[in-house]
């Protein structure tokens, strides 16, 4: 079942639950700490939406309730169990919701941060059952005495009261705003942070706006913030918790609220193709009836057709459903934490994520594009029928479109492309005379292709086999920079630490620079490196070769090699069951999941993609699609993933890319003749979603994908 199927949905698209949340008149606040911040009625609207609801207390992996929940650094919570399976063998994790990365600790999944608050009750559920602190009776405290500290019962509140020691003492009744909160609430997990100083042991209660972090009295004084602006730390971490409010409330009535809205119309379709479905089933029974024995061929040949075309549209609702589904808990997670963290955190817990938390709005600020689906029904057109023309007068379907559910043409070749939308947004050649460290050939190739990770919609190209230096063009094909190597590039690709790396073929070596520092390392290799890609845990895979031919001998050597980031070699892939696993490893790409993607030219004009796992087992090999569908042999050049695990592959003879699941099944033609640019030859996707597609004429096609 999906994660909202059992839920009622209203016109707006909310559960029951929800609305009576957000309509009643009354939030319930939390129980504050005596030094926290109340809630602010925007606080509490917010929570009662994502707070309160069941939906988004659930593990990106299983789609349950996570037991033992561990927090990442995006603030969704797993399962341990779960991150244990998936990542038992893996150095960091990649979200399933989000797609950020978190460093495994050094003592392993049990490490990370657990979230307290799945396990805690709701504070406004806690009952005000405190047994009296003077008598023997097991009375139920109902003051409390700010002198004394002590909690009393209404026997010995009078005696303390007639006490000449204690009738001067003030005593408050015990109520919600002053009982203290349980221990575990004090954190926003686990994880323990020192209130006091490092340097002079005193309590951190000011907030040190230059530094950005919080310090004690005694710091104010040290030179090292002499001239820095400070405050006391529940004044600013007031003012954090308003901002990042606001923050949230906008994106969950922007973004999110879409979100939701279009799972609501998703599912009213799916319902009304249902209903739709049945209505023309039961017209064309209803006259399957009337005709007898004579039109029974020709009804049950329409009901199959029906079905299968309810079939399809329905899988179409389903796909799209689950994307939404998955993007809804994503959001709907880190805000449900982050809510939790402002609300019960202490400021010096919010100052220590507020740069994570911020990072993590942002991000959510505007949101990704939403798939597109065709909204289509079925009708059943009655003809002029005689017994002599049962079959070809009974009557025929058509499939009327009725407009798109939201407006973005789909575009999708072969296959079933249901949540693939794809545009071409941009076109241009490689501006060779532009850059005077380019060397201008006949043919330009655009052999490589790496998308910025500091820059959007920029991309980091090559173009010419002869070419020693690379260039960052925008999306209209301006030079942004470039950088001269001093050796021909073979393949580029950049670090999420804003490193460019870089295989020359012809010198056996591979290059990083630093784009910040504009430092250059090169580091030789005893064989010939291709393709190249970093890892998500900031590691290398580079594709090596003895030669460039490619018949292999038995002593010859192709491979993937994987290096640290300290270019220390850490694993090969060559063999299994001794079986060579490469002819001739040409790009490669990392997948969502760990799989390691490369194109292997076994012949010339002529390859296949040889996917393997994160521990570099093989898991398949595609040599192009069946059924005549390419017109000459499969020759895969270029190769990058998409969000989803889906395997893009450019085919330089066929002029298409094609489109493989994350399990090697042929699922279409992104692009086929006609869409792409001639013989494309280099692929990437940038962070958002889209697609750059380089040819072997020096052309660059930018497309609004996913």
């Amino acid at each position: 079942m999906g994660l909202l199927r059992n839920n009622s949905v209203t016109e707006e698209g909310f559960t029951v639950q929800d609305n009576a949340a957000l309509c009643s008149d009354t939030v319930e606040a939390s129980i504050p700490q005596h030094d926290y911040i109340q809630p602010s009625p925007a606080m509490l609207e917010l929570g009662a939406h994502c707070k309160d609801s069941e939906l988004f207390r659930k593990c990106g992996i299983c789609y349950e309730v996570p037991i033992n929940g561990r927090v990442l650094d995006c603030f969704h919570t797993f399962c341990e169990s779960c991150l244990e399976r998936v990542w038992c063998d893996a150095c960091v994790i990649r979200c399933s919701l989000c797609s950020r990365t978190t460093p495994i600790p050094d003592r392993g999944i049990t490490s990370l941060p657990k979230n307290i608050f799945l396990s805690t009750n709701p504070v406004g559920d806690i009952q005000l059952t405190l047994p009296c602190d003077l008598c023997d009776n097991s009375q139920h405290a109902e003051v409390h005495c700010l002198d004394c500290e002590q909690k009393m019962c209404s026997s010995c509140r009078l005696i303390h009261l007639k006490s000449n020691a204690s009738k001067t003492h003030t005593v408050q009744v015990l109520d919600p705003s002053n009982i203290p909160m349980p221990d575990d609430l004090h954190g926003y997990h686990s994880k323990k942070i020192a209130n006091s100083c490092e340097d002079h042991g005193e309590e951190l209660t000011y907030h040190c706006r230059m530094c950005a972090k919080a310090i004690c009295k005694l710091c104010r004084k040290d030179p090292a913030h002499k001239g820095h602006r400070t405050k006391p730390l529940t004044v600013v971490m007031d003012t954090k918790r308003q901002l990042l409010t606001q923050k949230m409330t906008s994106i969950e009535n922007g973004h999110f609220e879409v979100l939701r809205k279009k799972l609501y119309n998703t599912r009213k379709q799916a319902d009304a193709l249902s209903n739709n479905a049945k209505d023309v089933i039961n017209q064309i029974v209803t006259r399957a009836e009337d005709l007898k024995h004579d039109i029974d061929i020709a009804s049950d040949a329409l009901i199959t057709e029906v079905l299968e075309k309810k079939k399809e549209s329905l899988e179409n609702c389903h796909s799209i459903e689950k994307i939404i589904e998955h993007e809804i808990l994503g959001i709907g997670s880190s805000l449900q934490y982050i809510y939790s963290l402002l609300q019960h955190g202490s400021p010096l817990e919010i100052c220590e994520a507020l740069p994570a938390i911020n990072t993590i709005l942002d991000s959510y600020d505007e949101g990704e594009q939403i798939p597109r689906l065709e909204k289509t029904d079925i009708t059943f057109e009655l003809g002029d029928l005689t017994s002599e023309s049962v079959k070809r007068d009974f009557g025929t379907l058509t499939t009327r479109n009725r407009g798109r559910l939201w407006s973005r043409k789909i575009s999708a070749g072969f296959g079933c492309l249901q949540d693939v939308s794809i545009r071409m947004q941009t076109s241009f050649d490689f501006p060779t005379s532009s850059l005077e460290e380019v060397q201008e050939e006949e043919e330009v190739p655009i052999h490589a292709l790496t998308a910025s990770v500091t820059n959007d919609h920029q991309i980091w190209t090559c173009a010419g086999w002869n070419s020693s230096t690379i260039a960052l063009l925008d999306s209209q094909g301006n030079p942004q920079a470039s950088v001269p190597i001093g050796h021909k590039v073979d393949d580029i690709s950049v670090s999420m630490d804003d490193e460019l790396f870089i295989s020359c073929f012809h010198k056996k070596m591979l290059v990083r620079y630093n784009i910040s520092t504009v430092a250059m390392e090169t580091v030789p290799l005893p064989y010939y490196p291709r393709g190249i890609t970093t890892c998500a845990d900031g590691g290398l895979l580079v594709c090596m070769t003895d030669s460039y031919s490619s018949c292999a001998s038995d002593n010859s050597r192709r491979f993937v090699a994987k290096y640290t980031k300290d270019f220390k070699l850490e694993k090969v892939f060559e063999f299994e069951d001794n079986k060579r696993l490469f002819t001739r490893p040409y790009r490669i790409a990392e997948n969502i999941n760990g799989d390691i993607c490369v194109t292997d030219k076994t012949s010339m004009g002529s390859g296949r993609v040889v996917v393997l796992d994160r521990n570099g087992k093989f898991k398949f090999a595609f040599e192009g699609p069946s059924n005549n569908q390419c017109s000459g042999n499969f020759s895969p050049a270029g190769i990058t993933c998409d969000n989803y695990g889906r395997v893009l592959v450019a085919d330089t003879n066929n002029n298409c890319v094609h489109v493989l699941d994350p399990n090697g099944n042929f699922v279409g033609f992104l692009l086929k003749q006609g869409d792409t640019p001639v013989s494309p030859h280099s692929l990437c996707i940038d962070s958002n979603c889209q697609l750059w597609v380089g040819d072997e004429e020096g052309n660059i096609k930018l497309y609004d994908y996913l």
